[in-house]
């Protein structure tokens, strides 16, 4: 898949230090309110993915399903990501109206529905 907006906004996330790598570092940031977005691969393991639901489960954090270990890690300049927290609040408004505006549903699965109440 080539390069798009959410794969740039991915990356400027990562230039600006906002972002939590990782399933532990992410759960981390995510207990300390510091997460609005959390990106899992498609590939990620089903206890992973179980886990990280049950911890956003009464936060009011996006949590979208978005390409390969590969692919994500591809965007980081790392080997395989699967899991990725953006902690800009700007930056997953920009990220969601993306996919809200732009992205098909082929592309990307939304696990919890976007229009997460407050």
């Amino acid at each position: 898949m080539k390069n798009n907006k959410i794969d740039t906004m991915i990356g400027f996330a990562v230039k600006s230090g906002n972002i939590s790598l990782g399933y532990k570092i992410t759960k981390g940031e995510i207990n300390n309110n510091r997460v609005y977005l959390v990106i899992v691969a498609e590939d990620i393991s089903i206890n992973i993915k179980e886990k990280l639901e049950k911890v956003i489960e009464n936060k009011n954090i996006y949590y979208i399903q978005y390409k390969t270990k590969e692919e994500l890690g591809n965007i980081l300049g790392k080997n395989l990501v699967g899991v990725l927290g953006i902690k800009d609040k700007n930056m997953t408004k920009y990220i969601i109206d993306l996919i809200k505006q732009e992205v098909s549903y082929e592309d990307i699965r939304i696990i919890k529905n976007i229009e997460r109440t407050q």
